[in-house]
């Protein structure tokens, strides 16, 4: 059914029916022209108002008819849209314009058995008409009748090479699994007209079903750099993420721009801006907190936003705020060693060693490889002055660390720290032995520093 709506929106913009007013009462044309402009500016009494009044000036100017239909359609009136579309084509004198138009109608509505006999009427006495003829094709694909839109689309590529022809062939070609030609009449389309968004996408759908990713993500790149911007790119960007996954082209960079596109075009959605905040934490922690705030004031019962927001704080050294989100996250999930950790930083900020240990070491009991753990609590001790339990945790941390093909900047700042403290503490703790040897007194151990 996604389909049938994506192919008949792609048709669109030749069914809509164009009224020249000037061949109408141009009393009539007035509060048509009228109708018009109050419906752009919201004025929906008035927009029926001056519609009504142009059929009164002028019973048989259908052009209005249509207009009311229109309306109708738009504020969700269908019963009275059809009304009005069935006058229309009553008082024009079965004109095929008035006919095309209602049979759009009964597209939309799903009502395509009495949609093609509209077609069909039309093309009874305008053989040619190439509207009537690309719709019916469509509504042919549409209805499972492939073979009779595949004659159709040949007819008209007889007479004119038109790109949406080539579309409904192909697509009809992929139903009959006719695969290679299919491709071929997708890609004319394209070449015909390259800039056309509903075909591009109607190509980008076909590439998603016969799981060509690569191909698909260039033609989705394609849409979305024609497509304005509005909510409905949302969509287009979130596809974009999804084969961007699909297809390990996921880098940290591409999915931080298509986030921050989400975020800015959704002022509403609350996960996106926990996925945007997740990914611009390392290199913008200010901007990070920022839309992690927006998540949680729209989801505040999340815990999974008050852990990241914890960790965020803990690095930008907000350290009471990060135990609180925490501590939040941590009631409803106690098993996440990230948070434990981002909370022993913040207790080593604050100079609470012991917390900082009792959380380290629950980090590592969840999760044995949590480096940051490690070295938080190296930090713990060395704070407390027990350079013996530093160095094993620096010990720990350093060869885990150091085997880490992909680790982050500030993890290989504190590999090369953590490798200077333990020889710094080696050193202390053989002079003192050699002092101890010799009778000599060993002054204690410096204190770590604590915000390192």
């Amino acid at each position: 059914m996604k389909r049938i709506s994506c192919v008949l929106a792609a048709l669109g913009w030749l069914l809509v029916p164009t009224v020249s007013l000037a061949q109408s009462d141009d009393k009539a044309a007035r509060y048509a022209a009228g109708a018009v402009d109050a419906y752009r500016h919201g004025q929906f009494g008035e927009a029926e108002q001056y519609y009504t009044a142009a059929i009164k000036a002028s019973p048989s100017h259908f052009e209005s008819y249509l207009g009311r239909a229109d309306f109708y359609e738009k504020t969700g009136k269908k019963d009275k849209a059809l009304a009005d579309f069935n006058k229309a084509v009553a008082v024009s004198s079965n004109n095929s314009v008035a006919i095309l138009a209602r049979a759009n109608f009964l597209v939309r509505t799903k009502d395509y058995a009495k949609a093609l006999q509209d077609v069909n009427r039309v093309l009874g006495s305008e053989s040619d008409n190439l509207e009537a003829n690309l719709l019916r094709a469509s509504l042919y694909l549409n209805t499972g009748q492939n073979t009779q839109c595949i004659a159709d689309c040949k007819r008209i590529l007889a007479s004119t090479r038109v790109a949406y022809a080539y579309v409904l062939r192909g697509l009809a070609l992929e139903k009959l699994k006719q695969l290679d030609k299919a491709k071929t009449d997708l890609e004319t389309a394209i070449n015909l007209e390259p800039r056309n968004e509903s075909n591009l996408m109607l190509r980008f759908e076909f590439y998603k079903r016969q799981n060509m990713d690569d191909a698909a993500l260039e033609d989705l790149n394609r849409i979305i750099s024609l497509y304005p911007d509005s909510l409905a790119k949302v969509k287009l960007f979130k596809e974009r993420l999804r084969l961007y996954d699909k297809t390990k082209k996921d880098d940290p960079e591409r999915v931080k721009l298509d986030l921050g596109r989400i975020v800015e075009l959704d002022p509403h959605d609350f996960d996106d801006r926990y996925k945007y905040s997740l990914v611009a934490w390392r290199t913008d922690p200010q901007i990070s907190l920022k839309y992690i705030n927006e998540a949680i004031a729209m989801k505040p019962d999340n815990a999974k936003y008050y852990g990241l927001r914890g960790q965020i704080n803990a690095d930008l050294k907000n350290n009471k705020a990060a135990i609180e989100d925490c501590t939040k996250s941590l009631a409803t999930d106690a098993n996440d060693a990230d948070v434990y950790a981002a909370r022993a930083a913040a207790h080593l900020g604050l100079y609470k060693f012991d917390e900082a240990i009792a959380d380290s070491e629950k980090a590592i009991s969840l999760a044995p490889n949590t480096v940051a753990a490690l070295y938080i609590e190296g930090q713990a001790y060395e704070g407390l002055s027990k350079p013996k339990e530093a160095t094993t945790f620096y010990n720990r941390f350093i060869e885990i660390a150091s085997k880490a093909s992909n680790r982050t900047s500030e993890e290989g700042r504190r590999l090369e720290q953590a490798r200077r403290k333990v020889e710094i503490m080696k050193e202390r703790a053989d002079s003192a032995a050699s002092n101890s040897a010799g009778g000599d007194s060993t002054p204690a151990a410096e204190p770590a520093d604590k915000h390192k």
